[in-house]
């Protein structure tokens, strides 16, 4: 700690030193008119840290606080924030703006009205107006960074501060990657470690000028505003680069042994199903390597299938060379790989674009010096079909010992640029075993998380196809999500497809409820959907697991298209301790019946739908929508959003780079529209504050209000309709405040609930009522 305080010590001197500078240049020239601010108090920012706390506190008197801008918005990298320090310390600045700051500046920042409070060790200064608040003397003015190491940083003792990191580099697994992705414009997040294994989180928006460059690939230093990400209660440390000029990370890496190794895994079952289009692969454990070029293994999507692709195509390049690379699998004896491969469009004339290889040394960070051993594994060759899937079999690894991994190495370039494809790698134990999935206590799945036409993934799931190449998939129908079997548009002789759910513990005292719909029935016998139990599956034994059909009611050919069938509560006493339940569906080409799935239950009786379970409570909310997708629904961890009128939701939004949620009736052809956005369940939300940001454009309601701002002590995340919920009179923006101006709620008390608290934010409108809401910046503190 000692150290710490020599090394802002040192910032106060640079710092005192540049103002006693600064006070000696002389004005030979007019300057113009500066509009007054009051002064008041000085505070300095060390003073400000130490009256923060998690309670937000809106200041009402005239007060100031000096500093320097360290880090702006003028390199993207942050938006509508700021950070600034002084002599005794540094702070993070949330701006109602953007734009107007630059690192540099010499500021005073007039307090009143503003908000102070602590995020997860991070003070913050919010709802800073920059045209009202803030006061320019000077410009250009150097803040020297602090040296540290990462191991300084994580203590948190200098958030807010300029810092300069020392002895570090980026993981091995990410020198492929980008600093961020400068295409969608999403922010991403990559790994700083030293030498010792220490790492740190190095946080880059996607607008960020440098977003689309490389990754340094050396060792050394770099200079960056020290800071702490939050989410609910999560919150770690990260840094934010201000430009490429102040990294300098070219020296030789740590030597082998140093750094972070990658943790041996029990198995491997990657079916590539969270990958984005044409995209780098990564995937915690798996190594992704540009050996030769600048191609790596990325993501790719053929007819909703999503896999693993590498090709010289239009990659310009006159050699190329890429490796993916398996974590090390534990007790490699005993296991066998498994794997699909395609090629397309072949074009190699002297060479086999895919070789297979393991490695019982590798680690992670020793690809150079690891042993590496081809294996004789059954791939697609030029003889195949273009686009035909080509099963591996099961190739034995009883040849090799302890600890290994598998790579799969593709060479071409621009003029040898096969397409090579990979899909359901699995390193396991013949016919599965050895772990499984972890037990769940009850099930409620409403697939609101499902993308359109893309195979179902969650979590303790499985889903799988026996024959053909269609697993079960999500869809929308009229703003309805669920899943989705069907062979129309196939093109398959024979389809067989399951999905099944984690097993349930206790099943002997469960219910099971769901509701099914079919469409364009097309099946001469029998019905396409099976509804089967199992108390021995553990989520990799399928073929071995004991299968028993069970009977609840569920569509069928009397059934009108599209009508959703409720089976009621389907008794489960019959048996005892775990069991999954499966829901398999056959087909063909031509026997294509589409069958839906959607709401399904398994718990105690009455458990499920209002009681029991729902959305785990949070400590406290700060959402800026900076996830959000432009046109879709929002669908955020914990939150609900939910149509009750018409079929429009609270939809992402971006409008001059500021992206936020907004729910309108424009252009929506809807006579009546209502929507719901709410938050998770908020604890002890009597010692709470709620701020946000609102704003409307192009108003059309004749009177009352379309958005209105509620509380609920009962919502629990699946009761929406049987909760009590309570107006409250937070300022929101209205008629008479300007198209797109934000404007800020300030802080409201929510000392008048108790306990545990959601808060709703409702939308009425209709295709003529079209006035456009926005929220942004919701806190919750």
């Amino acid at each position: 700690m000692k150290n710490i305080f020599r090394k802002i010590a040192a910032l106060a001197f640079a710092t005192f030193t540049l103002m006693g500078v600064n006070s000696c240049v002389k004005d030979d020239f007019d300057t113009p008119p500066i509009p007054q601010i009051p002064i008041g108090e000085v505070s300095t920012i060390a003073d400000l840290l130490a009256f923060s706390t998690e309670s937000p506190y809106k200041f009402t008197d005239d007060q100031s606080v000096y500093g320097i801008v360290s880090m702006g918005g003028t390199n993207g990298n942050i938006y509508k924030e700021a950070y600034m320090q002084d002599a005794t310390s540094g702070i993070k600045l949330s701006l109602l703006s953007s734009g107007g700051l630059v690192a540099g500046d010499s500021i005073r920042i007039y307090l009143k009205g503003s908000r102070l409070w602590t995020d997860h060790g991070q003070v913050k200064l919010d709802s800073v107006d920059i045209t009202k608040n803030v006061m320019k003397l000077s410009a250009g003015n150097i803040v020297e960074p602090i040296s540290v190491s990462i191991a300084d940083v994580n203590t948190t003792a200098y958030n807010g501060l300029l810092v300069k990191v020392e002895n570090v580099q980026f993981l091995n697994s990410e020198l492929a990657l980008t600093w961020s992705d400068a295409t969608t414009q999403s922010t991403a997040n990559r790994n700083l470690e030293d030498c010792s294994g220490q790492t740190l989180v190095v946080r880059t928006s996607g607008y960020a000028n440098f977003a689309n460059d490389i990754l340094p690939q050396g060792n050394g230093s770099l200079v960056a505003v020290a800071s702490v990400y939050a989410s609910g209660s999560y919150s770690t440390p990260q840094i934010y680069v201000r430009g490429m000029d102040e990294v300098d990370m070219a020296a030789e890496r740590c030597t082998e042994g140093g750094g972070s190794l990658v943790d041996p895994v029990n198995a491997v079952n990657e079916h590539f199903d969270n990958i984005e289009d044409y995209t780098d692969i990564s995937i915690t454990g798996w190594s992704n390597f540009k050996v030769v070029g600048d191609r790596a293994w990325q993501g790719k999507t053929y007819e909703s299938d999503k896999y693993a692709q590498a090709s010289g195509y239009n990659s310009g390049l006159d050699a190329m060379e890429t490796w993916i690379i398996t974590p090390p699998v534990t007790n490699i004896e005993t296991k066998v790989l498994n794997l699909r491969s395609a090629k397309a469009y072949w074009t190699h004339s002297s060479s086999i674009p895919m070789t297979v290889y393991i490695s019982m040394d590798f680690t992670g960070d020793n690809f150079n010096t690891a042993t590496w051993t081809e294996l004789d594994v059954n791939m697609a060759g030029e003889s195949n079909s273009d686009n035909t899937w080509i099963e591996s079999g099961d190739y034995e690894l009883s040849a090799y010992s302890g600890n290994a991994a598998i790579a799969f190495k593709y060479v071409g370039s621009d003029s040898e640029s096969t397409s090579y494809r990979l899909d359901d790698i699995v390193i396991d134990v013949a016919g599965g075993g050895g772990g499984g999935v972890e037990p769940v206590e009850s099930v409620d799945e409403q697939f609101n998380n499902v993308e359109n036409y893309t195979d179902i993934n969650l979590e303790g799931w499985t889903n799988f196809y026996v024959n053909g190449d269609r697993k079960w998939q999500g869809k929308t129908y009229e703003s309805d999500k669920y899943a989705q079997a069907s062979g129309y548009n196939s093109g398959l002789d024979a389809m067989e497809t399951w999905l099944i759910t984690p097993p349930v513990t206790n099943i002997g005292t469960k219910v099971l409820s769901l509701k099914t719909a079919m469409a364009y029935w097309e099946h001469t016998s029998g019905n396409p959907l099976t509804v089967l139990i199992s108390t021995d599956f553990d989520g990799e034994n399928f073929e071995t697991a004991t299968w028993e059909e069970i009977n609840p009611t569920i569509a069928d050919q009397t059934s009108a298209d599209n009508e959703w069938i409720e089976s009621g509560d389907y008794d489960l006493s019959a048996y005892s301790g775990n069991a999954a339940i499966a829901f398999k569906y056959v087909g063909s080409g031509t026997e294509s019946t589409s069958y839906r799935l959607d709401d399904i239950k398994i718990d105690t009786e009455g458990g499920g739908g209002g009681g029991g379970g729902g959305i785990t409570p949070v400590d406290g909310i700060n959402e800026n929508f900076d996830n959000a997708v432009e046109y879709e629904d929002i669908s955020f961890t914990g939150w609900t959003n939910v149509n009750v009128l018409g079929d429009r939701k609270w939809q992402g939004k971006f409008f001059e780079t500021d992206k936020y949620a907004q729910a309108t009736g424009y252009n929506s052809g809807l006579d009546a529209m209502e929507t719901w956005l709410i938050t998770p369940p908020i604890t002890n939300i009597e010692g709470k504050f709620l701020n946000l940001l609102s704003a409307k454009a192009y108003w059309s309601h004749p009177s009352g209000h379309p958005l209105t701002v509620l509380v609920s002590e009962d919502f629990n995340g699946e009761n929406f309709e049987s909760a009590t919920w309570t107006e409250i009179d937070i300022t929101i923006a209205q008629e008479s405040d300007e198209d797109h101006a934000w404007i800020d709620s300030g802080a409201y008390s929510l000392s008048a609930f108790s306990g545990t608290a959601a808060i709703a934010f409702k939308y009425e409108g209709s295709q003529t009522l079209t006035t456009s809401i926005r929220l942004d910046n919701i806190v919750v503190q």
